[in-house]
Parts: structure tokens; sequence; C-alpha cells
């Protein structure tokens, strides 16, 4: 699976809602129910997050490697 990025920018500089102990401070859960459990710090704003889509490079052929090197 891919990396979380900002719907907006892009950018993988964000943050989701977490509910942690308030006396033990011990992580117990997180939400992403709408946008508003999002932040993205470059956007400084809640625009919600997606996967990120990466592009797998084009494997070089056989043909490639013997007419064009």
């Amino acid at each position: 699976m891919g990396k979380f990025v900002c719907k907006i920018c892009k950018g993988d500089n964000v943050q989701i809602r977490a509910w942690i102990n308030a006396n033990t401070h011990e992580y117990q859960d997180d939400s992403i129910l709408d946008d508003t459990d999002t932040w993205c710090e470059d956007c400084e704003d809640h625009k919600g997050l997606e996967i990120e889509k990466t592009i797998k490079p084009k494997k070089e052929s056989e043909f490639d490697k013997k007419n064009f090197n």
C-alpha cells in the first residue's frame, strides 16, 4: 500500500486525528471519518488524504537495449 498524501498539494507532510489515553498517554485508536480528521502541514488546512499514486517505470525491452544503447 502507498503512503497517504494531501488531496490538494499531494505532499506527505500530513497528520490524522488519534485518540490518546489522557492518563497514560498511550495511543488508543485513530479516526478518519471525514476531512476534518486530517491535517496538511503544507496547506495548513483540513483538506483530506488520499493514497499516493505511484507510476512504475516502463521496463526496458531487449529491442530498446539493442537499438538505442
